[in-house]
């Protein structure tokens, strides 16, 4: 996820959630939203660029 420091990272996490979520009727309503606003966006930050996006979206195909 490229934002600039400065941007809400929370913000676009939870839009991201909800976006899947209008996406996927089975996930509609069980994505967690509100927990990434209690975490600093510097923790978030550097807890995006620790995810590796190609294991995630395996994870997510395997489930389908």
């Amino acid at each position: 996820m490229a934002l600039p420091d400065s941007e809400d990272r929370a913000k676009a996490i939870i839009e991201a959630m909800k976006s899947i979520e209008g996406d996927y009727d089975n996930l509609r309503g069980v994505l967690p939203k509100s927990e990434y606003q209690e975490l600093d966006n510097d923790v978030l930050g550097q807890l995006l660029r620790n995810l590796n996006p190609d294991e995630l979206k395996n994870l997510i195909i395997q489930q389908h």
